[in-house]
């Protein structure tokens, strides 16, 4: 009479790949989960960057007057109007801040990681303004590389418009 069933042997042999199989998927969603989540914080920071070059080109094409101040890092436009925003790095972000007759009227915040650097510049003949996002991947004889650079001409839409400034 044979015995049916399994041995010992054969019990050891089954767990055994099957706990190097569970391993090995749970490395594979693991990667998956990691992959997902940095492509998240780069869609974040493409959003971020977008808005940032829009508002910027905005705010300098109806711009009066720009001025940068450094320590900290402050870029100031004003407006015909009296209106002026500026945009500072406080922390891990940007700081849009818009104020009108002596009080703060809008504040936005952009997204910017810390391993990003920030550069503002004034260029003349026509005075433009420059911003240059890079990231510094921090490994030797690679260069940051620029994720975003606008140039934007100051008072672009005033000599447009024949000098009405407007509500920026």
């Amino acid at each position: 009479m044979k015995n049916r069933g399994f041995t010992l042997v054969e019990m050891v042999a089954v767990i055994s790949v099957s706990s190097v199989l569970l391993v090995l998927a749970t490395g594979v969603v693991h990667r998956a989960m990691r992959i997902d989540t940095a492509w998240r914080e780069r869609a974040d920071v493409t959003r971020a960057m977008t808005r940032l070059a829009h508002d910027l080109r905005r705010d300098a094409h109806r711009a009066q007057s720009v001025e940068i101040t450094q320590d900290p890092l402050v870029l100031r436009i004003v407006f015909a109007d009296d209106a002026e925003v500026s945009y500072q790095v406080v922390g891990e972000k940007i700081v849009r801040e818009r104020q009108a007759a002596g009080e703060q009227t809008e504040r936005e915040y952009y997204k910017k990681p810390a391993d990003y650097g920030l550069e503002i510049t004034i260029l003349a003949s026509p005075e433009r303004v420059e911003l240059r996002l890079t990231h510094d991947v921090k490994l030797v004889g690679i260069e940051p590389r620029t994720v975003l650079h606008v140039e934007a001409q100051v008072g672009r839409l005033l000599r447009l418009t024949g000098g009405e400034g407007g509500e920026p």
